[in-house]
């Protein structure tokens, strides 16, 4: 899944389509500093361009033509939000696999194989983060005034979920490779 497009997704409802380039900037070092793509650098730039387009114009779509009220978030805004984000991952998987299938770096099977995935990370991470960072974003005065016992707790728990979250993918992985 992918909360990172979740949260920029939401960044781009809120604050507006000039925060497609830090979308951008995120694709670029996700690519070069954290799955250490072997592309050509003209290749990721075009991933970055694509990924960062088509989802900002999902968000702004969303909010100037198809009215998302994200004050009030009402059901009708939520399944705007839900088919937004289908729409902005079906096109970004679709433009990424003709991009790949054009400079002859995938093969139409493996195509087939790689959409699906790609599709619903993008989905799940859209349909997970971007409704919980616009309440956030709503509550934020709320959010600020907590009493720090409650940040401090609430950062224990997170840590102590991270951590066990990646014993348990560290564990996976070592269990694959016996």
């Amino acid at each position: 899944w992918n909360p990172g497009l979740g949260l920029m997704f939401a960044v781009i409802i809120i604050f507006g389509p000039a925060y497609g380039i830090v979308l951008f900037i995120g694709v670029l070092l996700a690519e070069l500093l954290v799955l250490r793509s072997t592309l050509p650098l003209p290749i990721i730039l075009a991933i970055g361009a694509i990924v960062a387009a088509s989802y900002t114009a999902v968000a702004l779509v969303a909010r100037r033509f198809l009215h998302l009220d994200w004050h009030a978030f009402p059901m009708r805004d939520i399944l705007v939000l839900f088919a937004g984000g289908l729409v902005g991952a079906v096109v970004t998987s679709t433009l990424l696999c003709m991009l790949l299938l054009s400079v002859n770096y995938s093969t139409l099977s493996n195509i087939f194989r790689t959409s699906i995935p790609l599709v619903l990370g993008d989905l799940i991470g859209i349909a997970v983060m971007t409704p919980l960072q616009l309440r956030a974003f709503l509550r934020w005065d709320t959010l600020r005034s907590l009493p720090l016992e409650r940040i401090v707790e609430f950062a224990g728990f997170s840590l102590a979920i991270f951590l066990l979250l990646a014993l348990t993918i560290w564990l996976g992985h070592h269990q694959q490779n016996l």
